[in-house]
């Protein structure tokens, strides 16, 4: 069953984007609401069947403005500020936890796909939460934390995907950020592009040839090592619906 809200994170690079636009498709072929937020605009293909919101973070943070000061344009006027604006610019929390609140009553239509940032951030981000509850110990920005802090962990709804290339070094920071996000969510490590094993006895006199073979080599090696379970998605045009199909199939 469909998570209310499956967090879409990895480096930059790895698929990401096309691997939460293929869940987003996937979902929404079973006749459900499907939400995918983004943050940036893609360059790439979107969904079908899915709909696709773009978020501004520093509207988001004068949507929760505006809900504390009981005025949009108070807190439009406030958030305009030339001292203020830096700030705005420079609290990652108050921007994490004011995205999140956006895509919160998202969740409750039908499943939402977050593709986040592709810092990695994914960890300090859900830690925001936490953290702006505790900072703001009363209150309507406390009610607001709690109300947030609830809908995203304490009812089993959220989900996330940690996404990874094959590649031994960006799998093996991959893996360390599946760990530490799973001692919030539960998280899931999807492997992007890792090509069809190759026969061991394969071999090439053509350098270049000789290069991919062991490239590939290694990567199915790395691979192979890991000891946690994971979710492989093989080359295939990064289209959101190929990538709908493939998880159709792996369900």
């Amino acid at each position: 069953m469909a998570k209310a809200l499956t967090l879409v994170t990895g480096k930059g690079g790895v698929g990401k984007t096309t691997i939460a636009a293929g869940l987003a498709e996937h979902l929404a072929r079973n006749g459900q609401t499907v939400h995918l937020v983004q943050l940036e605009p893609s360059s790439g293909p979107e969904p079908v069947l899915a709909t696709r919101h773009v978020l501004e973070p520093r509207e988001c943070v004068i949507a929760v403005a505006a809900e504390l000061l009981g005025s949009k344009r108070l807190a439009r006027f406030v958030a305009d500020r030339d001292a203020v604006t830096p700030l705005m610019d420079a609290a990652e929390a108050v921007k994490a936890f004011s995205v999140l609140e956006q895509i919160r009553p998202l969740m409750d239509e039908g499943p939402v796909v977050f593709d986040m940032p592709a810092t990695g951030h994914a960890l300090a981000w859900l830690r925001s939460i936490r953290l702006l509850r505790q900072v703001s110990r009363r209150g309507a920005a406390h009610e607001l934390a709690t109300r947030l802090e609830d809908a995203l962990f304490q009812r089993g709804r959220t989900e996330a995907w940690a996404v990874s290339l094959p590649e031994p070094f960006v799998l093996a920071e991959t893996e360390q950020l599946r760990r530490e996000l799973g001692t919030l969510l539960p998280t899931r490590l999807v492997i992007n592009q890792l090509p069809e094993p190759i026969p061991a006895d394969a071999s090439s006199e053509n350098p270049r040839i000789a290069a991919e073979l062991e490239r590939r080599r290694r990567r199915q090696a790395a691979v192979g090592a890991l000891a946690v379970e994971h979710m492989v998605v093989p080359p295939m045009q990064p289209h959101p619906s190929a990538v709908a199909r493939h998880l159709a199939r792996a369900a």
